[in-house]
């Protein structure tokens, strides 16, 4: 028990002497340093993760506490996120840097760059002198906004605002000019017509970067139904045996996604 007791006195003896010695003959250098980090773009109402790291960069431990705040993240607690004790590097005390992440949900009617700001602070008392640390770090996510959807006749009439030079319907690859042929054909008793621009400009919006969550599956079954009646194949609205009773359901929400009337999208026209 003494031999314990001995070597107790003697390790906190050598830790007081290594302190002293530490910033014996030098000036005391108490300082910070901060950095934020998170994605670079991300959707408005996007859950984000944010990380943070704060290092004592000096040569006096930061006993009276070091803080992290940031207001926006916390908005109660003066926003403060992290608070503990940070030592000097390679101090056998504790550690001299601490790491953590924080979540934030994004604006949903925000678009553009969107920088928030954090900021340490780090106390010791020295010599009778309370010294103090501080360093800022921000970060910018770009909140990129879906550009809302177009009907079929705006991707008809407006062929410089397409993503891309062709489009496959159904495993056919049309370009873009005969794509837009077909699109402005009258049915005439033919609902392939009636399908085809529907799925065209849906997935034109999808492509340009409108979500899609809202129509989970559909545009794929309609894509399927194009495969099995491909354009101009004399698809009938009427009759029991019609494919059109399997098709028109998938034209319906296609129709109300392009129009922007889903709960994921809004229409293009909405939005300008």
């Amino acid at each position: 028990m003494k031999k314990l007791l001995i070597l107790a006195v003697v390790l906190s003896a050598l830790l007081s002497l290594w302190q002293v010695s530490l910033v014996s003959g030098t000036e005391p250098i108490v300082r910070a340093d901060l950095e934020k980090t998170g994605p670079e773009v991300a959707a408005p109402g996007e859950t984000i993760t944010y990380h943070f790291w704060v290092h004592n960069c000096g040569n006096l431990p930061l006993l009276s506490g070091a803080q992290v705040y940031d207001p926006l993240l916390n908005q109660s607690d003066d926003g403060l996120l992290w608070s503990g004790n940070l030592y000097p590097d390679n101090d056998p005390r504790g550690p001299s840097e601490v790491e953590f992440t924080w979540e934030y949900t994004l604006p949903v009617d925000y678009c553009g760059e969107f920088t928030n700001d954090a900021w340490a602070e780090g106390h010791v008392l020295y010599g009778g002198v309370e010294y103090h640390a501080y360093d800022e770090a921000s970060w910018t996510v770009n909140i990129v906004c879906p550009p809302g959807t177009g009907t079929p006749g705006y991707w008809m009439n407006h062929p410089e605002a397409w993503p891309m030079d062709s489009i496959t319907i159904g495993g056919e690859t049309y370009s873009k000019d005969d794509a837009i042929d077909y699109m402005k054909m009258e049915v005439k008793g033919d609902k392939t017509f009636t399908m085809f621009p529907a799925l065209v400009a849906a997935k034109l919006n999808v492509a340009i970067g409108n979500d899609d969550s809202c129509i989970p599956g559909t545009i794929e079954a309609a894509d399927a139904w194009m495969a099995a009646h491909p354009i101009g194949s004399g698809v009938k609205g009427g009759g029991e045996d019609s494919p059109w009773r399997d098709g028109e359901p998938l034209y319906k929400e296609l129709d109300k996604y392009n129009n922007g009337e889903l709960d994921c999208v809004s229409s293009r026209d909405d939005l300008e």
